[in-house]
């Protein structure tokens, strides 16, 4: 690979690992252009639960991963969460919070109990924790239909002043679209307001 000024040579080569499933499980960057040779720059790994779904990654910024690298765990509806009117063992494939390696947990929420959120497994809200439980929304979502977000809000508890993102307006058609498709629109506050057609 040739080198310059405006060529940075720190990573001149990727590693990739898969399990016996074919599961990427580790990404290393090399300093060299083998990578069989040249030192570990940085590295990320993953590791899956039963159902194929991440559990946790480890993300290391000098070097390989090793017992000291911080990580992002991924936590699931167990069977013992179920209270849905559908088969209990497919609460296993919905994502219930994230921990992040300061030890901040995250949630993730499906709407009221046998709402079309929850019986469609559609992520409703993204919410911060409070001893455990879900608490005030970070992000909420709207949808026209099975899955097309068409609104999103963030309250301000979550960014100053709040931000609301419309992805088009209602008039005479259904909101989030116009006679020529989407239509955005994002609020933030008042302080921006953009409006466009793609």
């Amino acid at each position: 690979m040739p080198g310059g000024s405006e060529v940075d040579n720190s990573i001149l080569s990727i590693g990739r690992a898969y399990d016996d499933l074919g599961r990427l499980t580790r990404v290393t960057s090399y300093d060299d252009d083998e990578a069989t040779s040249g030192h570990e720059v940085n590295e990320i790994v993953w590791e899956y639960n039963d159902w194929g779904l991440v559990q946790e990654s480890w993300q290391e910024h000098d070097g390989t991963v090793d017992a000291y690298t911080p990580s992002i765990a991924y936590e699931y509806y167990t069977d013992e969460d179920a209270t849905y009117g559908y088969d209990a063992d497919q609460m296993d494939l919905r994502l219930e919070y994230v921990v992040y390696p300061n030890g901040r947990k995250v949630h993730y929420t499906y709407g009221a109990d046998d709402s079309f959120a929850d019986y469609l497994s559609r992520v409703d809200a993204i919410r911060e924790d409070n001893s455990g439980a879900p608490d005030n929304a970070l992000a909420q979502y709207y949808y026209i239909g099975v899955g097309t977000l068409v609104r999103r809000t963030s309250p301000t508890t979550a960014i100053t002043d709040g931000l609301v993102l419309n992805f088009g307006d209602a008039a005479d058609n259904y909101a989030g679209f116009d006679n020529l498709g989407p239509n955005r629109r994002y609020v933030m506050g008042e302080r921006c307001r953009h409006h466009y057609l793609p």
